[in-house]
């Protein structure tokens, strides 16, 4: 099989697999296979496509760093504050104080701020997130 062929090949899986990750690095490598495929397409030797993969793939997740499009702790963070004071509706008031409350289309367990007791269509505020638990209180 042709180099050309099996650069382009690399590039195909490398952007596909990104479609799953979403963190660009994959898209980037595969930019840099592309770049080793046109190199190969130019008649230049293995070691001069492997140096050209290898400084595009570099400088793209060098771009990709400085631009911050990766995800990180700190974007969920922002996330997480984006959740405080949004209002949620109690979908399910259980017997022994637990609730859970629906929001952003699905429903999840909560907690509320101070303790006491929810009635089923409440309206309540999201204070905090401690992992899947919704921290809410009344408005």
């Amino acid at each position: 099989m042709q180099p050309t062929v099996l650069w382009f090949i690399a590039a195909f899986v490398l952007v596909a697999a990104e479609l799953v990750t979403g963190t660009f690095y994959l898209l980037v490598i595969g930019a840099g296979a592309a770049a080793g495929g046109l190199a190969a397409w130019a008649g230049t030797s293995f070691a001069v496509q492997l140096a050209v993969a290898a400084i595009v793939s570099v400088i793209g997740i060098a771009v990709v760093k400085s631009m911050g499009l990766t995800r990180s702790r700190k974007g969920e963070a922002a996330n997480l504050a984006f959740d405080a004071g949004q209002t949620v509706e109690v979908a399910e008031a259980r017997a022994d104080g637990s609730f859970r409350v629906q929001y952003r289309g699905a429903q999840w367990d909560a907690q509320l701020e101070g303790g006491g007791t929810v009635a089923s269509g409440e309206r309540l505020v999201i204070r905090a997130n401690r992992g899947n638990l919704l921290v809410v209180a009344r408005p």
